[in-house]
């Protein structure tokens, strides 16, 4: 194993050698890799507050969308519902009106009817009476001639 600064690895050794190389190795570049530690956390601090803001963005817009469509689901029911219903009322007032209309027809018809007949009927007996108490009158004239 060799180390980056030529001072403890430019010469190869033994193992044991090696080993003692590395770790002075090691203790010479501990400032550095202290550093590199301190930025390490710095930098997973960061990217993690970054991941956790983009999850929540990524939450949140998931959230408005959904929201949205439920909005725009139940203003869409609303509104059919609301079609509905007053399609449904104007076939209603319709045909109630269309009943009604037929039956006033009908009622009129009837009562037209029945009134001619009655006045026809009350014509008729007029006329009978009237025909036979004039023959009446003329079969008691011609008697008591």
């Amino acid at each position: 194993m060799h180390c980056s600064p030529p001072h403890c690895c430019s010469r190869p050794a033994p193992d044991h050698k090696a080993l003692q190389d590395h770790l002075e190795c090691q203790a010479t570049s501990a400032p550095r890799d202290h550093l590199a530690l301190q930025a390490t956390p710095a930098l997973w601090d960061r990217l993690a507050l970054q991941a956790i803001l983009a999850l929540w963005d990524r939450l949140a817009l998931q959230a408005i969308l959904a929201l949205w469509d439920h909005l725009a689901l139940q203003a869409t029911l609303v509104l059919w519902d609301h079609l509905a219903l007053q399609a449904t009322l104007v076939l209603w007032d319709h045909l109630v009106l269309q009943a009604t209309l037929v039956l006033w027809d009908h009622l009129v018809l009837q009562a037209t009817l029945v009134l001619w007949d009655h006045l026809a009927l009350q014509a008729t007996l007029v006329l009978w009476d009237h025909l036979a108490l004039q023959v009446t009158l003329a079969l008691r004239d011609h008697l008591a001639a």
